[in-house]
C-alpha cells in the first residue's frame, strides 16, 4: 500500500466578515490543482465552502465575563457547540493559560509566546486535561432548562502551585 500525490493547490483565506447577513455563508469558488513541481494545471477542484463565524458556531455561556477566583476553587466553564448531536459524546481538550504583563524591555523574552496588548499568553501545561461529556440541558443564564440551548460543562479546579493569588486565566478548550 501507498500513496501517490498527483496534484495540489491552496485553499484561499476566505473573508466570513465580508458583507451579507450574518450567519453561515455559503462561497463557490473554483481551485486549479496543479503538479507538485511543475506547476502544470491538471485538474479544476469546484468547492463550495461554509463559512461559519465562530460567534455562531459555538460561545461560552459561563463565565461570560471576566471573573474573580478564589484559590483553592474551581471555576464552572459552560459552553455550546454549533449542530451538535444531542445522543453523542464528544471529547474536550482544557488548558490554562497565564496572562502575564510584559514589560518593554523584556518583550524579547516572549516572542514565542500569543500576545495580546502587552501580555503574553503562558501556558500552563501541567493544567492540560481531556474530558468527554454529553450535552444537557440545565438552567443558565436566566434561562430554565427546557429554553436552554444544549450544552457541556466541566469544573476547571484554580489550585496551586502552577496558579497563584493574582494570576489571570484564559481557558483554551478544544474539540
Amino acid at each position: 500500500s501507498g500513496s501517490t500525490l498527483v496534484a495540489l493547490t491552496d485553499l484561499p483565506l476566505l473573508e466570513w466578515m465580508r458583507g451579507g447577513p450574518k450567519g453561515p455563508r455559503s462561497f463557490p469558488t473554483a481551485l486549479p490543482m496543479q503538479t507538485p513541481f511543475g506547476g502544470e494545471i491538471v485538474a479544476v477542484l469546484n468547492l463550495a465552502a461554509t463559512v461559519v463565524s465562530p460567534a455562531f458556531a459555538s460561545s461560552f455561556l459561563v463565565p461570560s465575563a471576566m471573573q474573580r477566583v478564589a484559590l483553592g476553587d474551581s471555576q464552572q466553564l459552560r459552553w455550546t457547540v454549533r449542530g451538535v448531536d444531542e445522543q453523542a459524546r464528544y471529547e474536550f481538550h482544557l488548558m490554562a493559560f497565564r496572562l502575564k504583563h510584559v514589560p518593554d524591555g523584556e518583550s524579547a523574552a516572549y516572542l514565542q509566546h500569543q500576545r495580546v496588548g502587552k501580555r503574553a499568553l503562558l501556558p500552563l501545561v501541567k493544567t492540560a486535561k481531556s474530558v468527554q461529556l454529553q450535552c444537557e440541558k440545565v438552567a443558565v443564564m436566566g434561562l430554565s432548562a427546557s429554553h436552554a440551548p444544549c450544552s457541556f460543562g466541566h469544573d476547571f479546579a484554580i489550585t496551586g502551585p502552577l496558579i497563584t493569588v493574582g494570576d489571570w486565566l484564559v481557558f483554551l478548550l478544544q474539540w
